[in-house]
């Protein structure tokens, strides 16, 4: 058997494992079975050592949307834990190779960021194969790094993805709903997190552009990040975001973020970068129409909290699952706490 032969039996053994362990639960408690799907394993190689997995990434996987199921480690990593009571998780990548006129992909500077703050957050049972590939990750240099602040610009939305529509939905038609259901006394959309090494935000770290936080609001002295999906765009990775999007939040918070560009300059922002500064915890949420069947799982929620709480850090960070129906129909949106 070949590298890629026994790379593809891994990963079938694996997914077999998983599906099992899912279809057992949904036995007992009531669910249909879903299917469930690996990543292919010239991305993401799946590999046992005895009661622990190993997790290979390609440097495309590396370099990927993070909320695909290629990209998604963090998504996969709970889901071996929690469903497969895997001792310890090892992930291992290759680096991408350097660019001479930019020496680090700012999709690979982001995933690297990732590793270390999931790393942070799970460190009894998440490893790093090779630790010295995180020599690259910008956070570890201690200099200073800088977010940029939302424009001018609160159009509506020209994207075709349900997301898109999704969330100018919520915002701009079911806003009270959504204040009422999640005890917030602010919403908006879109709340950048580009990140940058000077000030005047000329030299990406992270990718800029369009990259934001669907929905954050504020209340009772939270700040509070939504990630949102709609429909059937379930995968494994939207989990990867929405610990993305805290960790930038609460680094945002604690100061090891900074904010940069002209603070002067108009802002379209309800919510500005000044209520992230003012902060007394941070409150991540994954709010969907539905959820990857491994993102079911009844303890999830509660492993990411638990984990949260053991960091050094004073600033609280929470995690919650809600699921959203009825948007676009009478009486109209209702939310449900999944986590509660």
């Amino acid at each position: 058997m070949n590298r890629i032969e026994a790379a593809a039996s891994s990963n079938e053994s694996i997914g077999s494992d998983l599906r099992a362990a899912y279809a057992a639960w949904a036995e007992v408690s009531g669910r249909d079975r879903r299917n469930i799907r690996l990543p292919a394993n010239t991305q993401v190689q799946f590999n046992r050592a005895g009661p622990d997995i190993d997790v290979h990434m390609s440097d495309h996987a590396t370099c990927s949307n993070m909320q695909t199921n290629a990209a998604g480690f963090e998504g996969w990593a709970l889901a071996l834990r929690l469903w497969l009571n895997t001792r310890i998780i090892t992930l291992h990548w290759n680096p991408p190779a350097k660019q001479p006129d930019n020496p680090l992909n700012p999709h690979y500077a982001r995933f690297l960021y990732r590793v270390q703050r999931f790393a942070d957050l799970f460190p009894d049972w998440f490893r790093i194969g090779t630790p010295q590939h995180l020599d690259d990750c910008a956070v570890r240099t201690g200099a200073d790094l800088y977010l940029n602040i939302a424009g001018a610009s609160a159009e509506r939305p020209e994207s075709p993805k349900p997301e898109a529509r999704l969330e100018w939905s919520l915002i701009q038609e079911h806003a009270p709903v959504l204040k009422k259901a999640l005890n917030l006394r602010l919403l908006d959309r879109q709340f950048p997190v580009g990140l940058y090494r000077t000030a005047n935000l000329t030299s990406p770290v992270f990718t800029g552009g369009t990259s934001a936080i669907d929905i954050v609001g504020t209340g009772d002295g939270h700040f509070t990040v939504i990630e949102l999906k709609a429909g059937e765009n379930i995968a494994v990775g939207a989990l990867s975001e929405l610990i993305f999007y805290a960790a930038v939040a609460r680094d945002a918070a604690t100061a090891r973020f900074r904010f940069g560009g002209r603070k002067e300059r108009a802002s379209r922002a309800t919510i500005g970068f000044d209520a992230l500064e003012a902060a007394t915890g941070i409150r991540a949420i994954y709010l969907a129409e539905a959820f990857h069947p491994l993102l079911d799982h009844p303890d999830l929620m509660r492993t990411l909290n638990d984990a949260a709480k053991l960091q050094a850090t004073s600033l609280p960070l929470s995690f919650e699952q809600w699921l959203v129906e009825g948007v676009g129909s009478d009486p109209g949106p209702t939310f449900r706490n999944l986590s509660a």
